[in-house]
């Protein structure tokens, strides 16, 4: 399982409709986001010049709605900019309070040139409501939260903390239906839910596996490591099999049944992340050593691989089984397609880039990074479809198995 934020948000991206004549000498357009009901967005407003002189071009914002509200707005000057030959961009910030209404919202962006040129730009985007108030609060509330998953119907959603506590929550009103308290030693780095929602595994910066019986709360069974922090566990999607990963530079694999240790996969550096196929006959691994690769489980033997320029943080399959997706420090995402060994790399990240995760359609692949910043992409084109500022680092991407 990888490093992840809960993607519980109904995310529509923001789109822009120009009014445009041939005869105006410059153009107004917005660039997509997406917003969630209670957070603030920053949409870029770009003038270009389409004919004639450039003149300054002075924004404004209008026809707000009720809960959306002008924050700021920055580029070369205040209060507008001037395009010249190559344009220019102004960065508008909304607040959109927890009061806002619902559903698709438009405001009202205007530019004015010196010459008394003026255009309209309507920008219109739909306020979704964040659909767990009561989960930040939570996490927030109590200690940085280091790791989350969800059970495979989607009805609860398992954390663990730096606080050395595992929480089960009910998505629905959130209720806390389980906490397992001192669950590890030192912190919980990772959890996981079993396939059928009875067990969850969590691994500790005190080293050791656990295996949990979610209904109870009850150890299961405790694994014993190197006392060197576990970074990753993950259940097959078969429920047969467990496995962990971490500072101890192992990815072990066990019978969930027995607790009998099936296979040792040695590494040169911290392994950051493991994942299973969905068939479950392959695991993934991200790592310190600068690679994520793909191993047959059954034999141990290295099927696939990428080679990063700095350390990989995070893996996942595409649900079809063809591709791997993995990210890393060196500011890029890399797939690699798992029948011809072509690799696509997108470049150009801001930040390190901490963690990726395919939907269980396989149709949109998300990326985050140090910045907070969520990128979607389609799975297919890779074309990006939105992006959603978190304002933290979001260390782990999850979607439910469900796809909601």
């Amino acid at each position: 399982m990888k490093k992840g934020f809960l993607l519980f948000f109904v995310f529509v991206f923001l789109f822009s409709t120009c009014f445009v004549s041939a005869a105006f000498d410059y153009t107004l357009t917005t660039t997509p986001l997406a917003v969630a009901k209670g957070n603030t967005i920053t949409t870029d407003v770009r003038v270009t010049k389409t004919a004639g002189t450039s003149e300054f071009v002075s924004i404004t914002v209008s026809n707000l709605p009720t809960g959306i509200s002008f924050v700021s707005m920055t580029g070369n000057s205040a209060w507008g900019c001037n395009p010249g030959n190559s344009g220019c961009t102004m960065k508008i910030t909304y607040a959109v309070s927890s009061s806002a209404n619902l559903g698709l919202q438009t405001v009202t962006v205007n530019g004015v040139s010196t010459g008394g040129i003026s255009k309209t730009t309507l920008q219109s985007f739909t306020v979704a409501q964040n659909s767990f108030p009561f989960l930040w609060k939570e996490f927030m509330g109590t200690s940085t939260v280091s790791s989350v998953s969800f059970s495979g119907d989607g009805s609860k959603v398992v954390s663990g903390s730096f606080g050395k506590n595992i929480k089960i929550f009910r998505v629905s009103d959130g209720v806390v239906l389980k906490s397992i308290d001192s669950a590890n030693g030192v912190s919980v780095r990772d959890v996981a839910f079993s396939p059928d929602g009875t067990k969850i595994l969590s691994g500790g910066g005190d080293g050791y596996v656990k295996l949990w019986d979610a209904n109870t709360g009850s150890n299961i069974r405790t694994i014993s490591g190197n006392n060197l922090p576990i970074l990753s566990v993950a259940f097959s999607p078969d429920g047969t099999k467990m496995a962990a990963g971490g500072e101890d530079n192992q990815v072990r694999i066990w019978n969930v049944n027995d607790g009998s240790l099936l296979r040792t996969i040695n590494y040169t550096n911290f392994v950051n992340a493991i994942e299973f196929s969905k068939d479950s006959s392959k695991i993934a691994v991200a790592s310190n050593d600068w690679t994520a690769k793909v191993y047959s489980v059954s034999s141990g033997t290295v099927l696939n691989g990428i080679q990063f320029v700095d350390a990989v943080r995070d893996v996942a399959f595409s649900p079809d089984g063809t591709k791997m997706a993995a990210v890393g420090l060196d500011f890029t995402l890399r797939i690699i397609n798992l029948n011809t060994n072509q690799i696509l790399t997108f470049p150009g990240f801001p930040d390190g880039v901490y963690s990726v995760a395919y939907s269980s359609d396989g149709k949109i692949l998300s990326t985050s990074d140090m910045d907070g910043n969520i990128v979607f992409r389609d799975a297919n084109t890779n074309a990006v479809l939105g992006s959603f500022v978190n304002n933290l680092v979001t260390a782990q991407l999850e979607y439910t198995l469900l796809g909601k």
